[in-house]
């Protein structure tokens, strides 16, 4: 209930609405909420309940102004299960009118949901979210199955659908899956999403990261703004469009989309880790160090922040620095492929051939049990010198379409093939805009 009413007033396009993510890392802290709403620079605070009885459902939600932590209004609502997604607009109409926010006739649009839903299948699809926010390769396939149970209990759920294309573009960006898995059943679920309902934002965004993937540029982005344009406030798009834009090299354009989804996600790490990531391949090194170790300070064992600290430290020339994190980074994801290519990949450019090369044979016979992608295999051979075999993998990853060549343009790693006619054919084919 809290990440679907977050959800709704985050259509609403004059309010800023912090995401579920970073307000409950305060569940089980006794900060003030004066203090809470000064950490996340919210003006009000929404407080409620939730009980739920067989079929039915009470709600009761409370108005707090963050400043005097003083009660501005409270209300109580019951409705049959079935309705929920009508009770969710409903509050979020009566939040915006007690706070005196005028409605645009867009607003209102947005905030229209009739449809009832089979309880069975939207409780499967919000713990199927659940599980998706973790990200990682177990939590997500979790995430898959109750998306499918969803679907098969009601087949009009169009945000299950969204939720198992956004899966499985996660399991191939990530490396955990390959394309061939992942690609053709992200795109048919995000496609079905949108048949069954067009101004589900989540889904045009869902089909925006699917035909990135597919190499399909302007179809994707005129899906990304398609899905800001429906809900404004939905972090994960300015997020997936922030990938977009750094993949055609618009830079500028790139940094406003991810401190946009990182307004409404102040406390995420992996939007702050995005961020992060966004000055890598921008080449801020210093800005991508300061934003890790923010987010380090959130988590000290947040994976991804050590990660991107060793990229920023070897680019650097910081090669100790970067192996200790690199290694820490292994430890942290119980030896998955991406850290140990960075970790090979920092050993070769330090001259410890014999290093790298026993990674690469690693990761070899880890290809036999789990998906590898050749681009992991281009990086290591790349950072060798090896350029003959950094690009026979490249192809190798093309003819897979691996979503992690959308970044071949900007990726520094790569530095070393610009100058090949073969890198840029292969650009080439990948249609990359001028």
């Amino acid at each position: 209930m809290t990440e679907a009413l977050i959800a709704e007033l985050a259509k609403i396009v004059s309010l800023r609405v912090i995401s579920r993510t970073s307000a409950m890392r305060y569940k089980d802290r006794q900060n003030s909420l004066p203090e809470i709403a000064a950490e996340l620079g919210a003006d009000v605070i929404v407080e409620g309940s939730v009980l739920r009885a067989d079929d039915r459902i009470r709600i009761t939600v409370e108005l707090i102004e963050a400043a005097s932590d003083s009660h501005l209004w409270a209300e109580s609502y019951e409705r049959d299960l079935r309705d929920i997604l009508r009770l969710q607009s409903e509050v979020a109409r009566a939040i915006a009118s007690q706070i005196q926010v005028k409605l645009t006739l867009e607003d209102k649009v947005r905030l229209n949901s009739g449809r009832q839903v089979n309880p069975e299948a939207y409780d499967l699809y919000l713990r199927a979210r659940f599980h998706w926010h973790k990200r990682t390769e177990e939590e997500l396939r979790k995430g898959i199955g109750h998306f499918r149970h969803a679907v098969e209990r009601d087949q009009g759920c169009a945000e299950a659908y969204s939720g198992l294309a956004d899966s499985y573009i996660i399991l191939n960006v990530r490396g955990y899956a390959s394309p061939k898995e992942t690609n053709e059943n992200a795109m048919m679920a995000a496609r079905r999403a949108l048949e069954i309902d067009d101004k589900l934002a989540e889904a045009h965004a869902s089909l925006a990261r699917a035909l990135m993937n597919n190499w399909e540029w302007s179809s994707s982005e005129s899906e990304f703004q398609r899905a800001i344009e429906l809900n404004p406030g939905y972090a994960e798009t300015h997020h997936g469009y922030s990938h977009f834009l750094i993949a055609m090299g618009r830079v500028g354009e790139s940094l406003v989309e991810s401190k946009r989804a990182l307004l409404s996600a102040p406390l995420d790490i992996m939007m702050g880790e995005h961020l992060a990531w966004h000055y890598l391949m921008a080449r801020e090194l210093d800005a991508a160090i300061d934003m890790s170790h923010k987010m380090l300070e959130l988590d000290p064992d947040g994976m991804l922040a050590h990660y991107h600290l060793g990229i920023a430290y070897e680019a650097k020339s910081m090669y100790s620095e970067a192996i200790a994190e690199f290694q820490t980074t292994v430890r942290l994801s119980n030896v998955l492929p991406e850290p140990l290519v960075s970790l090979a990949h920092c050993y070769a450019m330090t001259g410890e051939t014999a290093k790298a090369l026993a990674i690469l044979d690693q990761l070899v016979v880890m290809s036999g049990q789990r998906y590898v992608s050749p681009v992991y295999m281009s990086v290591i051979t790349s950072g060798l010198g090896n350029r003959g075999q950094a690009l026979a993998w490249l192809k190798k990853a093309y003819d897979e379409r691996s979503a992690m060549l959308v970044y071949l343009r900007v990726e520094p790693r790569f530095d070393p093939l610009r100058s090949d006619s073969r890198f840029h054919d292969l650009l080439r084919r990948m249609n990359f805009p001028p």
